[in-house]
């Protein structure tokens, strides 16, 4: 798994996400050629975990992550078309996963991942939709190479991040650029090549962040102005150390989530042109918490998840002045116990994607929960 970011998931209690099983009366032709007809969600289930949720409208949304998470597993897309969610074909490379994903329209998204995830042959992989097929991208094959994180601002332009020498103690940061053409490897700016970046956002050609922890245990944040990336000075949390999983811009607002080194829950947000800590409420305090994931609609509406160290998941909303915890959207009896990804429209239409971990020896159950302006409810 990779260094440092499933390494410290871990540390929580994990379950697998369950997504629906493709439907009977597909012919293996198709599925084989990789053809992306949407198919309804059988009644059987399969082991599996999403990490990454992407919208582009009302009608198109998209979920990324594995299926069968262990030595079998193979690459998961699932689409949400107005209506439901279904599992979309996909390549399946040897043993492959996915982390991110981000999509520009109906015609246009990439996700991004690795093959050989977990073991010595570890190489990055990236995956494109073209409003019909997803299908490899030819990114560069970086051995020992993962992805964990894809950012888009138009069909010409893209950013993907993650590490190198990810299954050793000593990673490096990676960075890759998409220019309309072909993906190429841009050097990390100096003081941030030894690390690990967890997450990319970019609000325009000439305003993106990525994020991460640097391997001397401080925080790690990078901005692209146009024309090089650089390294911006970051608070120091309380305890030293810490984490940054997730990092959103916008024109509004830049803000990066985490957990600071005594193992609380870290609000970062990008005012003028320092970053400072913001307060959080009941919840996101506790010892275990964190947050791995944060999307903003606007200056006044954003929302980060995670865990809060309980095995309950972690809701937090921004409303312009304060961020406040939101009540779990699941019943007492099938409680989502972790998010890992949470994607917004509007202030009114936001998805995130987590699980419910069952009793021993049941299979769990995947979640992916929908907020309608009012209240999040679990769709799946």
């Amino acid at each position: 798994m990779l260094a440092n970011r499933l390494a410290n998931r871990l540390l929580i209690p994990w379950v697998p996400l369950i997504l629906m099983a493709l439907a009977a009366g597909v012919p293996p032709a198709e599925a084989a050629a990789g053809r992306a007809r949407p198919t309804q969600a059988a009644a059987g289930v399969t082991n599996g975990e999403l990490f990454g949720v992407a919208a582009t409208s009302l009608r198109n949304a998209w979920a990324v992550g594995c299926n069968g998470c262990g030595q079998g597993r193979r690459t998961l897309i699932a689409r949400w078309n107005g209506t439901a969610w279904t599992q979309v074909p996909s390549p399946n490379p040897a043993r492959g996963e996915l982390f991110g994903v981000a999509a520009t329209s109906a015609r246009d998204a990439w996700a991004v991942g690795c093959t050989f995830c977990g073991g010595r042959r570890l190489k990055t992989l990236i995956l494109h939709w073209n409003g019909m097929t997803w299908t490899s991208a030819g990114s560069p094959r970086i051995a020992g190479g993962a992805l964990e994180s894809i950012a888009a601002t138009s069909a010409g332009r893209a950013w993907a991040v993650g590490c190198t020498g990810c299954s050793t103690r000593s990673p490096a940061t990676l960075i890759l650029a998409w220019n309309g053409t072909r993906w190429k490897r841009i050097p990390s700016p100096a003081g941030a090549s030894a690390g690990e970046l967890h997450s990319v956002s970019a609000a325009s050609a000439t305003d993106a962040w990525a994020a991460g922890p640097a391997s001397d245990f401080t925080l790690m944040i990078l901005h692209w102005d146009g024309t090089a990336w650089t390294r911006v000075p970051t608070p120091v949390p309380a305890g030293g150390g810490g984490n940054i999983f997730g990092v959103n811009a916008t024109s509004a607002d830049v803000w990066a989530v985490g957990n600071d080194g005594l193992g609380r829950a870290l609000i970062l947000r990008r005012a003028g042109t320092r970053w400072q800590r913001l307060p959080s409420s009941v919840g996101a305090n506790a010892i275990g918490a964190r947050l791995v994931s944060v999307a903003a609609a606007s200056a006044s509406s954003a929302w980060a998840v995670g865990s809060d160290g309980n095995l309950d998941a972690l809701i937090m909303r921004w409303n312009g002045s304060a961020w406040k915890r939101v009540p779990n959207p699941a019943g007492a009896a099938a409680r989502i116990t972790f998010l890992n990804g949470v994607t917004a429209l509007s202030a009114h239409s936001a998805w995130a994607v987590g699980s419910f971990q069952a009793p021993r020896d049941v299979p769990s159950r995947v979640k992916i929960p929908r907020w309608n302006g009012s209240r999040w409810k679990v769709v799946r």
